[in-house]
């Protein structure tokens, strides 16, 4: 099991079970706010979260402490606009990635009529941004987001609506 810890910097463990966990962790996560103490630093323990990154069905949560404040465990983590799942499947970052990138598709084709629109350059700039949205830190994600049929038609439909607003064509037109 693994455990990301999201503080001010990043914290990492690897251990069999959560007791192990809290063994490795509490002590660093006590150096963590000694030193910023000493250097003027304040940490915000409130906002501190941890994921518990495993394959397992079944696993104890491992109790971790920063300034006498229990650190939650939680199931996703937002880090670095990535969401990431304690399974990394990230299906709720291809969900939220394909809600952003139709809500912008949907803005752009308000703005660009089908008929007497914008030029075609100026709509393929428009289409990158939707898939920059899409596509965001795909490297890291699309090799196990985009395993399960149900994620891949989520980002399918998204770049559908812009490819539709691009080349001018009507929803009723095929893949």
């Amino acid at each position: 099991c693994w455990v990301c810890l999201g503080l001010g910097g990043d914290c990492l463990a690897i251990a069999r079970n959560g007791q192990a966990v809290s063994t490795l962790l509490n002590p660093a996560l006590v150096a963590v706010s000694t030193w910023m103490h000493q250097n003027g630093l304040k940490l915000a323990p409130q906002k501190s979260e941890a994921i518990v990154l495993t394959r397992k069905n079944k696993y104890t949560d491992p109790e971790l402490f920063i300034d006498g404040h229990v650190t939650p465990i939680k199931r996703s983590m937002r880090y670095l606009g990535v969401v990431l799942d304690s399974r990394l499947t990230f299906s709720l970052h291809v969900q939220q990635a394909s809600r952003k990138a139709t809500e912008v598709a949907r803005a752009i084709g308000r703005l660009m009529p089908n008929m007497d629109g914008p030029s075609q350059c100026k709509r393929s700039l428009l289409g990158s941004v939707v898939n920059s949205k899409l596509l965001y830190a795909s490297p890291v994600w699309a090799t196990t987001g985009t395993k399960t049929a149900k994620n891949r038609n989520l980002l399918a439909r998204a770049q559908r609506t812009t490819t539709l607003r691009i080349t001018r064509a009507y929803r009723t037109v095929s893949y």
